[in-house]
């Protein structure tokens, strides 16, 4: 039996895609738009882990149910400029546009001329210049050399089609290059035909912001975080089971939520290891054992940044860090103090513990470890910032 929980790449089966109910909400109008020939633009913002790609695949399936064909381009270090930017995404939408019978040889042709035949005619101006900056090196690609590949390709698409959706994943690498922004934001003012959609970490707002001002009448913001509920939070962990022969075991469940805080990709990898513990044993309830805790934390012992993290702290940081997880996920200094009190009758002594807390409170806020939580009267509460620290904190010193 296949293991439904796979934390490594991003989901794409719509059966197993859970909750986000309001942003598709708001995506699907978008894309609804363009049958009446309104092309509105979205950036999709959130920190790593939450689902932005998971998302960018299931709005394209929402986008070919309608009469839209769908380009997804991933950035990287290597191709966050502005000729490689626009070559993927004319290339893709020439790819996606043969599979409905549109540009007619124009593919073999794009990719001859990228890679140096130079006899071939096409009435695209970007893979001339790719295949010019081989040979002479950077070169700039202007603004109206995009208009006019961009409307060549919508002239043809339009005749089937009532838009392209280009969406751009880890946009935040293009917010470092204000001229290429520009280029984009003038490009995407001004020709119809297209839906834009940028997704990455909030860190690319403030420059987006910057170029695309006022950024709300350029960008519909989507804003992604951890599951908003603990009920959305088990539709994520019930879904990849629906229609197997297993149940989860419903503390077990509770106890995933908690450890993850409802992060998505954490839900996900706890879970596979949970699920392959029961498969191992040949039982139907899966369950959160000490066992499945020992081989998440191996997995997470691979990621150097979070061991690393730990390790960079003084001992005494260290043992204030195990305190804490020892008490809960949301701490204050009342309730570490009292965790630390043998004798917690004496008021005095608590208080003195407390106060001689503070210094790390401070010290790990400082160092972006810990963050405020929430507040109850005067009692302030913190937690680890990173969930997966938490977790190398909580069951790391087990293995």
């Amino acid at each position: 039996m296949q293991n439904p929980y796979d934390y490594i790449k991003p989901i794409k089966d719509e059966k197993r895609f859970a909750d986000r109910r309001s942003e598709l909400k708001e995506i699907e109008y978008i894309l609804d738009l363009t049958k009446g020939n309104t092309y509105f633009n979205v950036a999709i913002l959130g920190e790593r882990r939450v689902g932005k790609t998971s998302l960018l695949n299931i709005i394209g399936k929402e986008a070919g149910k309608r009469k839209l064909l769908t380009v997804m381009i991933k950035l990287d270090e290597n191709n966050a400029n502005l000729l490689e930017v626009f070559k993927m995404i004319e290339e893709g939408i020439i790819s996606e546009g043969s599979k409905y019978g549109m540009f007619p040889k124009w593919k073999e042709h794009f990719s001859q001329l990228i890679n140096g035949i130079e006899k071939i005619e096409i009435p695209l101006l970007l893979p001339k210049i790719y295949l010019s900056r081989k040979s002479k090196g950077d070169v700039d690609v202007s603004y109206t050399t995009l208009e006019n590949d961009m409307e060549e390709l919508w002239k043809k698409a339009k005749k089937k089609l009532d838009g392209i959706v280009v969406m751009v994943d880890e946009s935040q690498l293009l917010a470092r290059d204000k001229a290429l922004l520009q280029r984009i934001r003038n490009l995407f003012e001004t020709i119809d035909g297209y839906v834009l959609i940028f997704s990455g970490t909030p860190a690319m707002l403030e420059n987006l912001a910057e170029v695309f001002s006022p950024i709300d009448r350029f960008f519909v913001k989507v804003y992604l975080g951890p599951f908003k509920t603990k009920e959305d939070a088990e539709e994520a962990i019930l879904k990849p089971i629906s229609g197997m022969n297993l149940k989860f075991d419903k503390d077990s469940m509770n106890e995933i939520i908690e450890i993850s805080r409802r992060y998505p990709y954490e839900i996900n990898l706890i879970s596979h290891f949970a699920f392959r513990m029961a498969q191992e044993k040949g039982e139907e309830v899966i369950k959160l054992t000490d066992d499945v805790l020992e081989s998440v934390v191996a997995q997470v012992q691979k990621m150097k940044e979070y061991k690393g993290v730990f390790d960079s702290l003084s001992e005494k940081e260290k043992e204030f860090l195990t305190w804490f997880v020892e008490v809960g996920s949301s701490v204050d200094r009342t309730s570490l103090a009292e965790h630390l009190k043998e004798d917690k009758g004496d008021a005095r002594e608590i208080k003195e513990i407390r106060n001689s807390l503070t210094m790390y409170f401070k010290r790990l806020m400082r160092k972006g470890i810990i963050e405020k939580d929430k507040t109850e009267g005067r009692r302030v509460f913190y937690k680890i910032k990173d969930p997966w620290l938490e977790l190398y904190v909580r069951y790391g010193q087990k293995i």
